[in-house]
């Protein structure tokens, strides 16, 4: 890379960890101003269920839970800076891999900002303890899962942005609705899209053996495995220390961006030969 574009890179990299710092700001502050959340419906975890962490009275009921989350939107942010990456390349004659996720701009838009939705409405969650808040909370992780799924196969079959955005937003409304309603399956359906992940992931290994580096999948893979069995050890108060600052489920946060970065990186690294639409 010249030095006129690495020049470029970290001036994108400054300007998204500029605007981290402001949510960082925000997120502090939003802590002093008084909220009561006794007069709204609790998430259907409580009052003994809802991870390790103990629940504090006040705006934030849950610290490490609720400001672990500013990981993603941390690692959110720097993936839609690759954006001005990818056009910063393309004026210097030295454009990014061929492939979708650098040729179509939604889909690092869509991305990117799913993984800071995932971050913000955590947030919400784990600061209020709500109904409302879960339903925002496992809305993001959905949004996240359904755009990998619907990528594997805009990545197979070709399709146009428009139609990997209607699906992905047709799938989503839906997913919700039954999130509201039908609260008590929104793990089975998370699981499902997770086996779905898998399922579209592997089609197309082998129907267009991709050049790849398969290196980047595999440390999302380690990421995210690790995760979920921080995830268990500390909703089953397994690995738990109610009223420390270090807590499981922060870790779970933390590494889950880290994962979600790692896929991003994965996506990116494809030299795909074929034209583009």
């Amino acid at each position: 890379m010249s030095q006129a574009n690495s020049s470029r890179s970290l001036h994108h990299v400054g300007l998204a960890l500029l605007w981290f710092l402001g949510f960082v700001v925000v997120t502090v502050a939003w802590g002093y101003i008084p909220i009561s959340w006794e007069n709204w419906a609790p998430a259907t975890c409580m009052p003994k269920h809802c991870f390790c962490e103990s629940l504090h009275t006040g705006t934030i009921r849950q610290p490490a839970n609720t400001y672990s989350n500013l990981g993603f939107v941390l690692v959110g942010l720097l993936i839609v800076s690759m954006l001005r990456r990818n056009q910063s390349l393309k004026d210097s004659g030295s454009p990014a891999k061929n492939n979708l996720i650098n040729s179509v701009p939604l889909y690092t838009i869509v991305y990117g900002w799913a993984v800071v939705l995932v971050g913000l409405f955590s947030m919400f969650y784990h600061a209020s303890m709500t109904f409302v808040g879960q339903w925002f909370d496992v809305m993001a992780m959905y949004l996240l899962a359904t755009f990998i799924v619907l990528y594997n196969m805009a990545r197979t079959f070709r399709w146009t942005g428009r139609r990997f955005l209607s699906l992905y937003l047709a799938s989503n409304v839906i997913l919700g609705f039954f999130l509201a309603y039908v609260p008590l399956v929104r793990r089975q359906l998370f699981g499902g899209l997770i086996a779905l992940v898998l399922v579209t992931e592997m089609y197309d290994q082998i129907k267009r053996k991709p050049t790849i580096n398969r290196w980047l999948l595999g440390a999302a893979a380690l990421s995210l495995g690790l995760a979920f069995t921080i995830w268990i050890l500390d909703i089953k108060h397994i690995w738990c220390s109610q009223h420390s600052l270090i807590q499981g489920h922060a870790f779970w946060h933390l590494l889950c961006a880290v994962s979600g970065g790692f896929v991003y990186l994965y996506y990116r690294s494809e030299d795909d030969s074929r034209t583009l639409a």
